[in-house]
């Protein structure tokens, strides 16, 4: 697979996933004036569920074995369900009566987030096992984070004004098929094989797969590694889910405003992924990890100050750098986790290394619900009818003040790992038995 049609494939499943998760919850709640609290319990409640399972699906997909490798049968069936349900999380919210808002954004949320799931164990597991070496994974890695941000721009920065164009459903009809385009586009010519792949029509057991899923669970370089990562990626999707609210409340803008604010932002972190990428190229991915942390966290705590449109882009721009490093250098460390115990087991499922990560993904869902729920209790916002006496410093602590400090508990937590893993490499050198 042509790394370009690996980015395109991620575009098209980008701006689906962006698009829920920057308007999902707002058009539920603000617009179509449903419970906050309830609403984010409801996603909070359902990165949990996407979390427990995410382990197994990534055994599931290293298990199957046909004729297109491992991968391509689940992506083909996931896609469909994946788009429809995206369509009717939509149309449901601008066309569905109050009494059926709830239950029906269970439904769809679940369905939504289980294809997506599925989806993107599949394809980022593509990234170790058709791109080998540190150039051509650094320029995948890029464009494809580049494309994610790509899906930003688009599904969570230009939705203010097309949704007026052509309304929050008619536009959710118009990307559910663009992206389920783009995302097949290349599954007519995949045809991988997995690591050590049995043959042919044969399965890995499921014993075997869940054996190894254990021993993958005490990998040490994947703890050090997701454990900062799970704060970041739960900060910056706490930042992601209320931006709409921030640029209203916080900001003072009106929807043309957000519209330039997120655009902006959004299509600067699209540079900032190839730049990333060709830093890694010349740097290397450790060395710029613990880099990354420092930049997300003090960018983030200047979000506090701002106040109106043009005060607002710089720190903006900042974050989004700080975040295209962050999503750049998760992909390229994980790919060499992945690639150490390969050679250490002789060849390894790339899919439950990227079904744990995709636990650190649903959590951070989690903590998108969670912070409605957080400003409900503390700050009274409950719907855009009533949104409580303070909802400006309530959306400053969202994407502000949490994400800083999460992100000082990422870099304190990097640090504190490296030594313990440091430490205990120099005892068994010092206890290891000299020839």
């Amino acid at each position: 697979m042509r790394a370009d049609h690996y980015g395109w494939a991620t575009f098209g499943l980008a701006v689906l996933a962006q698009m829920v998760t920057g308007w999902a919850i707002y058009a539920y709640v603000e617009l179509a004036g449903a419970d906050g609290a309830l609403i984010g319990g409801i996603r909070a409640a359902q990165g949990l569920w996407v979390a427990g399972i995410a382990p197994l699906v990534g055994v599931w997909s290293d298990r199957a074995r046909a004729v297109h490798g491992s991968r391509r049968p689940w992506l083909v069936r996931a896609l469909p369900l994946y788009c429809v349900s995206f369509f009717a999380l939509f149309l449901v919210a601008e066309h569905a009566p109050a009494a059926a808002l709830v239950p029906a954004f269970a439904l769809l949320l679940w369905l939504f987030d289980s294809a997506g799931l599925v989806l993107w164990v599949g394809y980022s597991s593509l990234l170790s096992e058709l791109f080998r070496g540190t150039a051509s994974r650094a320029r995948a890695a890029g464009l494809r984070q580049a494309a994610v941000f790509g899906g930003m721009v688009v599904g969570i920065g230009l939705t203010p004004t097309l949704s007026a164009l052509l309304g929050l459903a008619g536009l959710a009809l118009v990307l559910g098929a663009l992206g389920g385009l783009l995302a097949a586009r290349p599954l007519g010519a995949l045809a991988l094989r997995g690591e050590a792949p049995a043959a042919d029509g044969e399965q890995v057991p499921v014993g075997t797969g869940l054996a190894r899923l254990g021993t993958t669970l005490g990998d040490r370089s994947l703890v050090r590694l997701l454990v900062p990562a799970t704060l970041l990626q739960i900060a910056t999707s706490m930042q992601a889910a209320n931006l709409p609210f921030f640029s209203r409340y916080s900001l003072g803008l009106d929807p043309g405003d957000t519209s330039i604010v997120l655009v902006t932002v959004l299509g600067g972190a699209i540079p900032g992924g190839l730049f990333w990428g060709w830093l890694v190229r010349r740097v290397g991915a450790a060395a710029l990890w613990p880099a990354v942390i420092v930049v997300f966290t003090l960018v983030s705590l200047t979000a506090w100050w701002p106040v109106g449109l043009w005060r607002s882009l710089p720190v903006g721009l900042g974050i989004a750098l700080a975040v295209s490093g962050q999503v750049v250098l998760v992909d390229l460390r994980l790919a060499e986790v992945i690639d150490a115990a390969g050679r250490r087991e002789g060849g390894v499922g790339a899919g439950r290394y990227q079904g744990i990560y995709m636990v650190m993904v649903r959590l951070a869902a989690m903590g998108q619900g969670a912070s409605l729920l957080l400003v409900a209790a503390l700050y009274g916002y409950r719907t855009g009818v009533d949104p409580g006496p303070d909802p400006a410093t309530a959306f400053r602590v969202l994407v502000a003040g949490l994400p800083a400090m999460l992100g000082l508990f990422a870099l304190l937590t990097h640090l504190g790992l490296t030594r313990v893993t440091n430490r205990d490499e120099g005892e068994v050198t010092a206890h290891r038995p000299q020839p």
